[in-house]
């Protein structure tokens, strides 16, 4: 993959008067702001992410943080180069984030997806999957959803390095016949620990600062604070188990079901157009 640098993307802008670029944490990003930014007027701006720019590795953070290193270095020169950020923990961590950055309205930008009415359409239309409420799902989804989030916050409060996006659910998390998850949250815990080398000694004491989390957020709202992919991971899980024992992940059929006429309750996602557009 060819990347470009910081410093060679500044000097395209200064020989490019107008030009307007958005930079965004992956591929799904760029596809889903392309797709609705379709029509009229056209797009003037081009989405690219973060993969082709030449950024310093990071230990941690990933894309997000490369795009957030990113965009700090290039916001002073006062070009059109903006990027939208997951708004993950930023409000409870005192992350710094950069001025010519968008924080999404939700967790993630996958949270624009993960209504009622998206689980709804992807179950129904998308499996076939008839009789089951997808109010309940989410529901589910939500309360695991939360407990992993604590779990990322106390890990990164504390410099634990848990792996929590890369550990594997199976064994640890399941769901009943009726899609109702079940958690093995001590099993699950040992083996986060085992896998970050953390002595095992520290499993109690961690466990009581994650309960302790789960009750420090729990007034916040739930689009907030559950993490997109691990609900994606969570509702492949469900969907298995009402019988769509084929489906890889649910993913595609939860973006696709993305309805335009939503917008309006997203302010960022329409800001992110009026730009993209030149408006």
């Amino acid at each position: 993959m060819l990347r470009r640098s910081p410093e060679t993307i500044l000097v395209a802008h200064r020989m490019e008067p107008g030009r307007r670029e958005v930079y965004v944490e992956g591929e799904r990003d760029r596809a889903f702001l392309n797709w609705l930014a379709t029509g009229t007027p056209p797009a003037k701006a081009v989405v690219i992410p973060i993969d082709f720019v030449d950024v310093p590795y990071v230990d941690e953070g990933g894309n997000r943080e490369r795009l957030r290193l990113f965009l700090a270095e290039v916001a002073p020169a006062g070009y059109e180069i903006r990027g939208l950020l997951d708004a993950d923990q930023a409000a409870l961590t005192g992350e710094s984030i950069p001025p010519n950055a968008w924080i999404t309205d939700l967790r993630d930008a996958e949270g624009y997806v993960l209504g009622e009415e998206n689980v709804d359409i992807a179950l129904r239309l998308g499996c076939g999957i008839e009789g089951v409420a997808a109010s309940a799902l989410i529901n589910s989804t939500s309360e695991v959803a939360v407990f992993l989030a604590a779990v990322r916050l106390v890990s990164q409060r504390e410099a634990l390095r848990l792996p929590v996006s890369r550990s594997r659910f199976k064994g640890y998390i399941r769901a009943t016949s009726t899609g109702m998850l079940v958690l093995d949250r001590s099993a699950y815990l040992r083996a986060l620990l085992q896998s970050a080398d953390v002595n095992l000694r520290e499993l109690n004491r961690i466990d009581l600062k994650i309960s302790e989390t789960v009750e420090e957020i729990s007034d916040i709202s739930i689009e907030k604070i559950r993490h997109g992919k691990d609900c994606m991971r969570l509702l492949t899980v469900q969907f298995r188990a009402l019988g769509a024992s084929e489906l890889a992940d649910v993913a595609p059929l939860l973006w696709s079901s993305f309805r335009v006429d939503r917008l309006s309750q997203f302010p960022v996602l329409r800001e992110i157009l009026s730009f993209m557009r030149g408006m």
